[in-house]
């Protein structure tokens, strides 16, 4: 199973980008050696960055993938707009840097049907035919709902597609992706285990930010885990829960947010410190 890793954003308190967390999350990975890394998706808080801060990082991200070229073939630049004409201009202004893959998600607020999220998805990659993209499908971040059928739709349109990112939590819609021969991975943590037995190619993580290789050992067999310990990255909103635990494991100094998003609650604070120690519950991999 590939894991990639839907990255966090650091922030220090005072709400910039922490550069030096950024780094060491980085390199936490590529040690890691996960098999790819996704910056700017729902975890990364990608709404509340602006297009500069964007571009800081990806150069910064170059700059740390200096000694391992072959690593920028497995970054993913999430990238969402509801506009399309907007978001294929955006795009052009991104495609200075060396990075190949790219995650759409469906348009926010508009509620497009299933002809217009068609033609939002097919004019974009159509527009961008020397990169792949990661179709992304999560309804309860943008409001509507990409039918298997309208996804299967798009990369008999449009072949430079990568996978899709399934995160409806309708397992039902991951099983006909797959049965129709398109790369599939989860973006529900929980429900990963299951893609893969169904044949899904892997997961779009938000565990492994914190636990890459147990992840990557155990694929999600919730038997492997301290019973709640996945659940709990998402007793509030994501990414807070698991930027309390980088925090707390040392890997990036602060457990900041950008509004309309706030720190983890005492209470939920709480709940997860039950989980802090939780690798050394479990075997490390060899």
């Amino acid at each position: 199973m590939s894991v990639y890793t839907a990255i966090v954003t650091p922030f220090d308190e005072s709400g910039n980008i922490d550069f030096a967390s950024f780094d060491n999350l980085i390199k936490f990975q590529m040690n890691s050696d996960v098999y790819g890394i996704v910056i700017f998706g729902t975890t990364g808080e990608a709404p509340t960055l602006e297009k500069e801060e964007k571009f800081t990082l990806l150069q910064r991200l170059e700059t740390l993938l200096v000694d391992n070229p072959e690593y920028f073939d497995k970054i993913i630049v999430g990238f969402s707009g509801n506009s399309t004409n907007r978001v294929i201009k955006e795009m052009s202004e991104f495609s200075k840097f060396k990075f190949n893959k790219y995650m759409l998600s469906s348009p926010y607020y508009n509620k497009p049907t299933q002809e217009g999220l068609y033609q939002h998805f097919t004019s974009v990659m159509s527009s961008f035919v020397d990169k792949q993209f990661v179709i992304y499908n999560i309804p309860s971040r943008t409001g509507v709902n990409i039918l298997p059928e309208t996804i299967i739709r798009i990369c008999e349109t449009c072949d430079n597609y990568f996978g899709v990112k399934e995160a409806s939590g309708d397992i039902d819609q991951s099983k006909k992706l797959i049965e129709a021969g398109i790369p599939t991975f989860s973006g529900d943590d929980i429900q990963s285990h299951m893609n893969y037995i169904m044949g899904g190619k892997g997961v779009v993580s938000v565990a492994s930010n914190l636990a890459p290789d147990i992840v990557k050992k155990y694929r999600y067999d919730t038997s492997k885990f301290p019973e709640g310990f996945l659940e709990s990255m998402f007793l509030e909103t994501n990414p807070s829960p698991i930027k309390y635990y980088l925090k707390q494991a040392g890997i990036i100094k602060s457990d900041y947010v950008r509004l309309p998003l706030v720190k983890v609650s005492e209470e939920t604070a709480e709940k997860l410190d039950k989980f802090i120690l939780f690798k050394r519950s479990l075997p490390v991999p060899e």
